[in-house]
């Protein structure tokens, strides 16, 4: 019995400590609201349903518990039968933490139709293209994938039955890997046996000495309660390039908005490149209206703002996090969907291969639609991949043209840094890289571009053509891009990228610089466009000016001067100490007035344990307020933070509301993660068990009238004698020989 304890403790325990990676994430993300029974949960599932063939880890570790089992027992189906015991005890762990998660779940509010309005962002590293390449996950959402018919809900396959068509459809995988865990325990203990013989040989001499010393039973209580020990606090319930030269477009927009934020696009057209070694020519691109990589960094939800909302039941912010680093979307008209998913699935093997990265299918849809020439359907394929900036930006920059002009400007920007977010003082808050092939007459009919095509400005942006073309480019923030002195508003293009002048080039067939005001509506917006070939529409509020190829322009033709009403610079900055004595974190909570004006009736509001009411203690007061906030300066609150359990606490921006001349405005700061350390390996084991302890305990409250507690310490005292019992008639058995 005490190698079977033993064997599971180990077992358990190099699975907490080789957990994989995004499992660890996970753990990280959750445990802090479901408690430690999730680790449990995670742990037994890593062990049971991964594939030991293909985690060397996992293979380790069972061979590990097999051979230790067979060592000590020394038998060979004794040895097999314990191994097999720990095997079933992992499975009643993963039954029993997941019954713990749900009920903790249940309590929180998690299992109803807002829960994802209650969960925490994830932390940082946890996207959906991780969670795609994790072991078992990776392999549900897979499956679940191909029920739905490759993100495609057809009459003839209703909901209501997915769950049942999903268990039978990963059942085949779970019998294999359990077939494979089983044979690699069986092997392993039986060398573990043969060994254990072996060494028994060697050492009877010195077993028979100890029996001697032992004889008598005196110390045999002793011997069984040290085995046990480990048993007292769990029972207790503790705590690519052509040649040929084609046609080339440059453009370079920036547009500064009624918050004060700047967003600037460099955008480059060019007939002679393709998508890293998709040829433009091949079958897989017929019929495509566009197929665009895009990597990013903190820039899909700024696009999005600009280009068109996301639809997702997912709060904003846990969208951005979970948003991929690089995405490849791909969509075709009038293909029929199995051999559009052929297709696509071909042109993201050539990128993955081209780049080394590796594209997984995210997600297909299929839509029917409504135009001129009758009804269409629209075919959509996404693909992610965890490769992200660091890796991929010189690929990215390798297919803008090596014309001079703008793409050099943005060449220089990008390696000094100010198109990197947050390198620098001064630098953007996000980036997001793209590339592609796109039908540059169809898109502009069949891609909506949100709030740049209600403006009018998808023409200035797209350039006309016809065909397949190749194209790239930079989208980039700056959460503050606008000077706003009281009156006169200077948004300065060239201070963003870091340039004094900018020169077009003398290569393109067609250069456009435009830069605009967007005001929350078109009354409002304000606009100048520099061109040498401008648009047929150009809207009626942007100013155009027609200019020569190769021209310099001075850096006042980088400025745009715009009156409107833009809220003040008000930076909240919220800064999280090390973890000091009885593990406290000090917040403190700074205000900072950017502006050349003062702010009244300033009012702080954080709320740190939001998300976790249970496991996050707050000392002190999270609001403050002052009558006012001179230019330039700044006010600051403190408190403390207390976290009960191991994991990522993500706190809620601090909500910071003030008065100025235009009436009220708010600022928000960034999110803030507070990592409290899990316990060591060995004790997150004990954890685990008291959680599921108590979880029992809670659970049968209900058939005992409220004596759950009760009840299981009367099971537990049980338990823990029938084992000492059990020890000591097996000490005795072996002391007499």
């Amino acid at each position: 019995m005490s190698v079977y304890l033993l064997s599971v403790f180990i077992a358990f325990t190099l699975g907490y400590i080789y957990l994989h990676r995004t499992f660890m994430l996970i753990a990280d993300w959750l445990t802090p609201i479901l408690g430690y029974s999730f680790i449990g949960l995670l742990v037994a599932a890593y062990l049971l349903f991964a594939d030991p063939l293909k985690y060397l880890t996992l293979f380790s570790i069972w061979f590990f518990v097999g051979f230790i089992c067979g060592l000590v027992v020394g038998r060979r189906w004794r040895g097999i039968s314990t191994a097999l015991s720990v095997y079933s005890t992992t499975s009643a762990i993963l039954i029993l933490s997941g019954l713990d998660s749900i009920r903790r779940a249940r309590e929180l509010g998690l299992l109803g139709g807002e829960a994802l309005s209650h969960l925490p962002p994830p932390p940082r590293g946890l996207t959906i293209a991780h969670i795609l390449e994790a072991p078992v996950i990776g392999t549900l959402i897979a499956r679940l994938m191909e029920l739905l018919g490759g993100g495609v809900i057809t009459p003839t396959e209703p909901l209501s039955g997915l769950p049942l068509r999903l268990v039978m459809r990963l059942l085949a995988p779970i019998l294999v890997v359990s077939v494979e865990d089983t044979i690699i325990l069986i092997v392993a203990a039986l060398i573990g046996a043969e060994m254990g013989r072996y060494v028994e040989g060697r050492l009877s001499p010195l077993s028979n000495s100890i029996r001697g010393w032992m004889r008598g039973g005196q110390k045999v209580g002793a011997v069984a309660l040290l085995l046990i020990l480990p048993l007292g606090p769990m029972a207790l319930g503790s705590s690519t390039q052509a040649e040929a030269p084609g046609f080339y477009f440059e453009g370079l927009i920036g547009i500064a908005d009624e918050l004060g934020s700047g967003y600037v696009m460099a955008f480059f057209a060019d007939s002679s490149i393709s998508l890293f070694g998709v040829d433009p020519d091949s079958p897989e691109a017929e019929g495509l209206i566009y197929a665009l990589l895009l990597t990013q960094e903190g820039g899909l939800l700024p696009a999005s703002r600009i280009f068109g909302e996301f639809a997702s039941g997912l709060p904003l912010i846990s969208l951005g996090r979970f948003a991929p680093p690089t995405l490849l979307l791909i969509t075709y008209l009038n293909i029929p969907r199995e051999e559009a998913e052929d297709r696509a699935s071909t042109i993201a093997s050539t990128i993955s291969s081209t780049l080394g990265i590796t594209l997984r299918r995210l997600a297909s849809v299929e839509q029917a639609i409504t135009t001129s020439h009758g009804e269409e359907r629209l075919f959509r394929e996404v693909y992610a991949s965890t490769s992200g900036l660091d890796e991929l930006s010189g690929d990215y920059l390798g297919l803008i043209s090596s014309a001079d002009g703008v793409a050099e400007t943005i060449h220089d920007a990008f390696s000094g840094g100010a198109l990197r977010p947050r390198l620098l003082g001064g630098s953007s808050d996000g980036i997001l890289l793209f590339a592609g092939l796109i039908d540059v007459e169809r898109f502009d009919e069949y891609v909506s571009l949100g709030r740049i095509e209600e403006l009018g400005l998808a023409s200035i942006i797209i350039p006309e053509g016809e065909g397949l073309m190749g194209v790239s480019g930079i989208f980039t923030y700056w959460r503050r891009a606008v000077h706003s002195p009281p009156e006169l508003h200077t948004f300065d293009l060239g201070q963003l990228l870091g340039v004094e002048g900018l020169r077009l080039s003398s290569e393109a067939d067609i250069s456009r610089l435009l830069l605009t005001f967007l005001g929350p509506d078109e009354n409002e917006s304000i606009g100048k466009l520099l061109a040498t070939v401008p648009p047929e529409d150009i809207p009626r509020w942007i100013n155009s000016t027609l200019l020569s190829k190769g021209v310099s322009l001075d850096p006042s033709d980088l400025i745009l001067l715009f009156e409107a009403d833009v809220l003040p610079h008000v930076e909240v900055v919220r800064e999280l100490s090390p973890t000091g004595e009885g593990g406290e974190v000090t917040v403190t909570i700074t205000v900072i007035n950017r502006e050349e004006r003062p702010i009244f009736d300033v009012k702080v509001e954080d709320d740190p344990g939001a998300y976790y009411p249970n496991t996050l203690l707050v000392l002190g007061s999270t609001e403050a307020s002052w009558p006012s906030l001179e230019p330039n300066g700044s006010r600051s609150i403190t408190y403390k933070l207390k976290p009960s359990i191991g994991g990522v606490y993500t706190l809620k921006p601090v909500v910071v509301q003030y008065g100025c001349d235009g009436g009220r405005g708010v600022a928000l700061s960034d999110l803030s993660e507070l990592r409290s350390p899990h316990k060591p390996p060995y004790m997150v084991s004990v954890a685990v068990l008291s959680d599921l302890w108590h979880g029992a305990s809670e659970m049968l409250d209900a058939p005992t009238g409220g004596r759950g507690m009760l009840t299981m310490q009367l099971i537990t005292s049980a338990a823990v004698g029938l084992l000492i019992i059990w020890e000591v008639v097996k000490i005795r058995r072996w002391l007499g020989g």
